[in-house]
């Protein structure tokens, strides 16, 4: 029984990332049916760079939690004033980091604008075509005369 255990696991995960990515591409096809852009789902400015901003604002929090809580609780613990310090100077590199590709993301921005403006403007202008679905013991005697 604690064999099954890591295979059903397994086969969940499996089963839940199959399922939404079944979803999602059903969503996309009913969207190009009606004739409506299925690239309006993605968000229209990317996330370059705002996970540096994140982690540069929580590792300097820590940092100085630490510090702060050694001050205040340890009578200034070494170790724990060491360890605050380097998260900090660690969260003040990815802030660093956020603020030097500033323009990069300001650039990955506009081209994603472009590219949204031109695939609205191509679902604008070609409507996908609607089929009918067909029965298929009409398609076998078509096929047979």
């Amino acid at each position: 029984m604690k064999d099954l255990v890591p295979i059903m696991l397994f086969l969940s995960i499996a089963g839940v990332i199959g399922y939404v990515a079944y979803i999602r591409h059903r969503e996309r096809m009913e969207l190009i049916k009606k004739g409506k852009n299925p690239f309006a789902l993605v968000p229209s400015v990317p996330k370059t760079g705002t996970k540096s901003l994140f982690w540069g604002l929580f590792a300097v929090g820590i940092g100085l939690a630490l510090i702060l809580s050694a001050v205040a609780f340890q009578d200034t613990d070494r170790d724990m004033m060491t360890t605050g310090v380097v998260f900090i100077f660690g969260g003040a590199t990815f802030l660093l980091y956020w603020r030097m590709t500033a323009k990069d993301r300001e650039y990955a921005r506009q081209l994603n604008e472009k590219r949204m403006e031109f695939l609205d403007r191509h679902f604008e202008e070609s409507p996908a075509p609607v089929s009918t679905p067909v029965e298929p013991n009409e398609d076998r005697a078509a096929a047979e005369s």
